[in-house]
């Protein structure tokens, strides 16, 4: 059986990564991600991590583009989720927000867009700051 991979990005954060341009799969260059454990017996994990480069040919995922079918969509904090379906069972590999989008300046040649994501922990991180401004 053949593993079939979905990037998704929930651009509309409506709860569902179905609509239209979510799934970023055909675009994807290269996803690499970290769980949070760095080493055996850590005692918490660190935050996850997600580093996604897209085709950008069209500046779809250029935040600057005002023509993008993904204008206005195109900020951070939108849900991401990375599954696996094996024919069988629907896996989740990572789940996170979106932190920034970084597309090259690259008139004549390939366009690619770097877009980093980040799980939870900078939701808690946040958290922790503005209680301390407000003490």
């Amino acid at each position: 059986m053949t593993t079939t991979w979905t990037i998704a990005i929930d651009w509309e954060r409506n709860g569902s990564f179905d609509d239209t341009y979510n799934d970023v799969t055909d675009h994807v260059i290269s996803a690499q991600w970290f769980l949070g454990l760095r080493q055996p017996y850590q005692d918490a994990a660190d935050n996850s991590a997600l580093a996604l480069t897209l085709k950008n040919d069209d500046r779809r995922y250029s935040p600057e583009y005002s023509s993008s079918p993904l204008a206005g969509k195109l900020v951070p904090f939108r849900p991401v989720q990375i599954q696996s379906n094996d024919g069988t069972v629907t896996r989740t590999h990572w789940r996170g927000w979106v932190e920034s989008f970084q597309p090259t300046v690259n008139r004549y040649g390939q366009r690619v867009v770097q877009i980093v994501a980040t799980g939870p922990m900078q939701f808690l991180k946040l958290d922790s700051r503005l209680s301390e401004v407000c003490i």
